[in-house]
């Protein structure tokens, strides 16, 4: 299902407000909660129907990582009945009122990821006549953050909710600056961190649940992670 902007926050998608937001990256960090969410409850202290998982894609992700997503991930959500909202921007330039912003999908039965949909991170790039930059995470908060806290808006309907990043413990700073985003409805929190686990073990916990080595959440000709050897969610 893809819906334009106008009707991103319909009725029906409002019929079920849920109090718990996952935000996957796609990558090691994030899948590892939610693989451990489905897979041991004792993890989670709520029930996975009050759960929505969110994605904002960029269009340009490793194919790796999305076989690695569509072919281990997606099969759990239907087996236990997981919303997924997938979405993306339509043009250059987005509002705070989600115009610019489509969800390309919402469902609890999902069967692929719509990362060939909207406007990708390399359109931007082309359009500007311009090659990645190595510096800063500009182009995440415009291809990820300015999507998704629209879309978070609409689903959770004003009233409170746990936003759920995948922050371990190597980016202790980057979780404490997330709290400054922290509003009278919005808590962030980070299970990573909350576990003690760092991105070595998110990696082992993925490679023993699944048997494979997941990569990096990232656009195939990232600078920022392709020079770096980390992994990232």
């Amino acid at each position: 299902m893809t819906t334009i902007q106008g009707e991103l926050f319909s009725p029906q998608n409002a019929e079920h407000v849920p109090s718990e937001v996952l935000s996957w990256g796609l990558g090691a960090d994030s899948t590892a909660i939610l693989l451990r969410w489905l897979l041991d409850p004792a993890s989670r202290d709520f029930d996975l129907d009050q759960l929505v998982v969110v994605v904002a894609h960029t269009g340009d992700e490793y194919p790796t990582t999305l076989r690695d997503a569509e072919e281990i991930v997606l099969p759990l959500l239907v087996r236990h009945g997981v919303r997924l909202v997938q979405a993306g921007r339509t043009r250059l330039n987005t509002t705070a009122a989600g115009a610019g912003v489509a969800i390309f999908d919402d469902t609890t039965h999902p069967t692929r990821l719509y990362a060939d949909h909207g406007y990708a991170l390399s359109d931007e790039l082309l359009s500007a006549a311009t090659v990645p930059q190595l510096g800063s995470r500009r182009c995440s908060l415009r291809a990820k953050g300015a999507v998704l806290d629209p879309i978070i808006d609409g689903l959770t309907a004003g009233r409170p909710f746990r936003h759920y990043l995948g922050f371990e413990t190597g980016e202790l700073r980057r979780a404490q600056r997330d709290e400054g985003y922290n509003t009278a409805t919005r808590r962030g929190v980070y299970p990573l961190l909350d576990w003690k686990w760092s991105r070595e073990d998110a990696l082992a916990f993925l490679h023993k649940t699944t048997g494979r080595d997941w990569l990096k959440s990232a656009c195939s000709y990232c600078l920022m992670w392709n020079s770096a050897p980390t992994v990232e969610r």
